[in-house]
């Protein structure tokens, strides 16, 4: 395998600083879209698409101000968008970005929370979210409603959920304290199984599907050996302060990831 795995920063224009917003790749119109946040005490409502190469505003109207809320690739091509907090105000409002607009498609399912993990499963085509604020519930949405398909699964702060493309499994990532080490889950017959309790003991920052495998960032890059089930660090350079968000575009085949903190965008290149 050549090359190597790199975070390289590539941008410090578009989208102010900002943490807790929400990103995901809109197959739509090949674009990264990103959506809200918080800034010392205040709440965002705008989106911005990436296009590999610079930011443009795209619409400031659509889901109320708030950060922390759950966002993914849907299987039918559009953007989903989840639930997510005001402050002490809780969503449980689900929203699809059509590379336009965005439109209010469901206002029942989930109840309200911030902090979900929401994912494309792309063996099944269904988008799955799991837990969020401490619960442990897990979702299915269908294009046009929520459907619970688990009351009570694993105990993790923080979860991540993410899709391995080399053996096609749903991943859950996440640890019940920061000083644990991550916990791994797959997805199989819509149970929630163990495969691995080792990992680094940190907290989960960003998760996204590569070609390459599932990958999870805390100070440093992981992928998933899903052959050996486990996490094996393949880079310790690139954004480290902790409000990393990000998604893989498929289009450029790069990560791309957005620093709140500084306001700076990164791309990840995996090895040829």
């Amino acid at each position: 395998m050549a090359g190597q795995w790199m975070w390289t920063q590539v941008s410090n224009m578009g989208p102010s600083a900002r943490v807790e917003p929400s990103i995901a790749f809109h197959p739509g119109d090949m674009r990264v879209v990103l959506f809200g946040g918080l800034v010392n005490g205040g709440f965002l409502r705008d989106t911005w698409e990436w296009d590999g190469d610079l930011w443009s505003m795209a619409q400031d109207i659509g889901p109320s101000e708030r950060h922390d809320a759950a966002m993914s690739e849907a299987f039918d091509g559009t953007v989903l968008l989840f639930g997510g907090r005001r402050g002490a105000q809780v969503f449980g409002d689900t929203w699809q970005w059509n590379g336009e607009t965005w439109t209010q498609v469901e206002d029942s399912g989930p109840g309200p929370r911030g902090g979900a993990a929401l994912t494309l499963d792309r063996a099944t085509g269904r988008t799955i979210l799991f837990g969020g604020d401490g619960g442990t519930d897990t979702w299915l949405w269908d294009g046009t409603r929520w459907t619970q398909l688990q009351d009570a699964g694993p105990t993790l702060g923080e979860p991540r959920l993410v899709f391995d493309v080399p053996s096609g499994t749903l991943l859950l990532v996440g640890s019940i304290t920061p000083a644990q080490p991550w916990r791994t889950f797959m997805f199989a017959q819509d149970t929630w199984v163990p495969v691995s309790d080792m990992g680094p003991a940190s907290v989960v920052r960003c998760t996204f599907s590569s070609p390459k495998g599932a990958v999870a960032c805390d100070d440093h890059t992981w992928l998933w050996d899903g052959a050996q089930r486990r996490w094996t660090q393949v880079q310790d350079m690139g954004p480290k302060s902790g409000t990393l968000v990000g998604t893989w575009d498929p289009a450029r085949s790069r990560g791309v990831g957005f620093d709140g903190n500084a306001a700076t965008t990164w791309r990840l290149t995996a090895p040829s």
